[in-house]
């Protein structure tokens, strides 16, 4: 992800039951929670010096929004210009994840039990944007 190798980061909201979930390996559901932990496992890498803030911004914003042919306000920081994304604590303490708090049908993460940093604070939506 950090090279370019990956173009950029996304999650594919498939929520399951548990009982679809068991069994064996060729049999079960495919699919992990990732709406939960995504921004948390790239802040990890952003605060552990394995993702350049640009990178952070491109693959998390910039290169899904071109790869949907989204209009530049998607994924694009311009004065004077709309913008739809979202304001993020890099800084805010790591919390544990716990699968109690998953909204989703699914609760299987390979991050359960893991504290991950970060939070979002405001999310964005056409908000003008300006200089100060």
């Amino acid at each position: 992800l950090a090279d370019g190798t990956l173009d950029f980061v996304a999650t594919d909201p498939a929520p399951h039951e548990p009982s679809m979930k068991s069994g064996s390996f060729d049999s079960a559901a495919f699919g992990t929670i990732g709406m939960e932990t995504t921004l948390g496992v790239l802040v990890d890498g952003l605060n552990k010096g394995l993702l350049s803030q640009q990178r952070f911004v491109e693959v998390f914003s910039l290169r899904p929004a071109k790869f949907l042919s989204l209009p530049s306000e998607f994924g694009e920081f311009t004065v004077g210009e709309r913008f739809h994304g979202i304001l993020v604590d890099p800084k805010f303490p790591a919390t544990p994840v716990y699968e109690s708090e998953f909204s989703s049908l699914s609760k299987n993460s390979c991050f359960t039990g893991q504290s991950l940093p970060g939070r979002l604070k405001k999310a964005l939506h056409g908000s003008l944007i300006h200089t100060f």
